[in-house]
């Protein structure tokens, strides 16, 4: 079994602590992903399962195993097999994460063929001679794989830190991928619906300067919009709305769902049209505790 550890710093006694379970069951879940599409390079007849080996508090880490459950039992005799294939996955994620922290903007085909590469490269080294030629993991499966990459972190805030750890490395995770929406509709989606909902949208960042995405929370899920109402928003900038911490905006919000070619959802964009105001977050009083005599 190949074992690795995924970790979260996180910033102590600060707000919305689900934030870092939500994001470690994610990022867990993109891992096993990319091992599959890993594993399929390889033209094997597996499938891959990690299994919840440790958890430790403090920050949070969680020790997994990638275990290679081989459908042909008869595919390789080597009973080394499976610590190269482990290797491999290891090496495989290493590369993906230590790439995307030196280049965290997806903008082009051509990044994404980059990284198909050298994951080719590291395939066809792997020293398995009962193997037959690895071929590339495609496009598709690394842009999926970076997308939920980059969906798991987005619920930290800026102070957490997450990181990837074997015994061979340690990366750490950026925060900062960016996909460019039209390379994620020309490669993954084969079709749209929009619908509007009235909703209450939980402030995490706003943007007080330009025309950027404003960060926000939907249904306890954290999202980035756009404000396109362009009289409220030029009022907010003006700072003649009193908007503090915790606050929500009164919306309308257009949610764009698209579907990959498979039929399966793939992802959801947002547009703020319309503030209707905003709800003040809740506050606490201080309480004096009863004494007794």
């Amino acid at each position: 079994m190949d074992e690795f550890e995924l970790k979260i710093d996180f910033v102590r006694h600060s707000q919305e602590p689900a934030r870092v379970f939500w994001s470690m069951g994610e990022l867990i879940d993109a891992t096993a992903s990319f091992d599959m599409a890993l594993a399929s390079s390889l033209g094997l007849s597996a499938e891959v399962e990690l299994l919840l080996e440790d958890i430790t508090t403090g920050s949070l880490r969680t020790k997994l195993a990638s275990l290679l459950k081989m459908i042909d039992k008869e595919a390789l005799r080597d009973g080394a097999w499976n610590k190269v294939i482990g290797r491999f996955l290891d090496n495989g994620r290493g590369h993906l994460l230590s790439w995307l922290e030196s280049e965290p903007k997806i903008e082009s085909p051509k990044q994404l063929e980059e990284i198909q590469k050298d994951i080719h490269r590291l395939a066809a080294s792997a020293d398995l001679a009962h193997i037959p030629a690895p071929h590339p993991v495609p496009v598709t499966s690394l842009l999926t794989s970076i997308r939920a990459i980059s969906r798991s972190t987005s619920y930290l805030n800026q102070h957490d830190q997450v990181f990837y750890s074997t015994e061979q490395r340690i990366v750490e995770i950026t925060k900062s991928i960016e996909i460019s929406e039209y390379l994620e509709e020309a490669l993954l989606t084969r079709e749209k619906s929009t619908s509007i909902v009235e909703a209450l949208l939980k402030v995490k960042k706003p943007d007080y300067i330009g025309h950027s995405k404003w960060e926000l929370y939907y249904s306890q899920h954290p999202i980035k919009a756009p404000i396109m109402d362009t009289d409220w928003l030029a009022s907010f900038q003006a700072a003649k709305q009193d908007l503090n911490p915790g606050d929500s905006l009164k919306a309308r919000l257009e949610i764009v769902t698209s579907y990959g070619h498979d039929g399966q959802i793939i992802g959801h964009s947002f547009r703020v049209l319309k503030v209707f105001g905003i709800l003040p977050g809740a506050s606490y009083e201080q309480l004096e505790l009863p004494t007794y005599n």
